[in-house]
């Protein structure tokens, strides 16, 4: 499998943030959607529990549970990313691993996140990688369009002179991964540890791993 990504010499390698370049067990994430829930539930004067069915709707709605509030409450992006990006980063740990195989990689390596460039830069930050990424394409970058939508990845491509066929896409959300490769990148998705590999099984995911730096070496 390492062989293969070898031989294949691509020029850029597009790596989502979250759940992405540290384990979904350090429940990161889960602080996001807490907060979330809570933003929808001040500015909406909902109780927690009807917020959080909300912010579902909204994300599958919306590709992101931000664009949604947007469309349809007008909501200030910039608040909203601030509010629910103050969360506790301690439990992200200096990777030193992870930073060495980004070393040896050949190519052009970015940041597409949904999340806010302020984010990212905390999260590389904290684990120790910031230096081998030429850029964060942050949701701002992209206009507040979040992935999967095209037009986010038109962005990247065109902002970033990517070559698709050359690409290669890591992401821990499967519906993320369809929209790359239908522009013709490989795409690898990253499960949880003792995830069932088999329920994640599709046409538009080339590669379902469960350990970055090993697959990477």
């Amino acid at each position: 499998m390492d062989k293969i990504l070898i031989d294949k010499n691509f020029s850029s390698w597009i790596f989502d943030l979250d759940d992405t370049l540290y384990p979904h067990e350090e429940n990161i994430f889960i602080q996001v959607k807490q907060k979330i829930t809570e933003f929808i539930s001040k500015n909406f004067n909902l109780n927690l529990r009807d917020a959080d069915i909300e912010r579902k709707r909204l994300y599958n709605s919306y590709g992101t549970s931000l664009r949604g509030l947007m469309t349809e409450r007008n909501v200030n992006p910039r608040h909203f990313l601030e509010f629910v990006h103050d969360i506790d980063l301690t439990v992200v740990k200096e990777n030193p691993k992870l930073n060495q195989v980004l070393k040896n990689i050949r190519g052009h390596k970015i940041i597409f996140t949904n999340g806010s460039f302020k984010h990212a830069e905390k999260v590389l930050e904290r684990l120790g990688i910031k230096g081998n990424f030429s850029n964060i394409h942050s949701i701002e970058t992209s206009n507040y369009i979040p992935k999967p939508s095209v037009e986010a990845y038109y962005s990247l491509i065109r902002k970033e002179n990517i070559i698709s066929k050359k690409s290669i896409m890591f992401e821990d959300t499967a519906w993320n991964l369809k929209t790359a490769k239908d522009l013709g990148m490989t795409t690898v998705l990253i499960s949880p540890k003792n995830h069932l590999l088999e329920n994640n099984k599709s046409d538009y995911i080339d590669y379902n791993i469960t350990d970055l730096v090993k697959f990477l070496k």
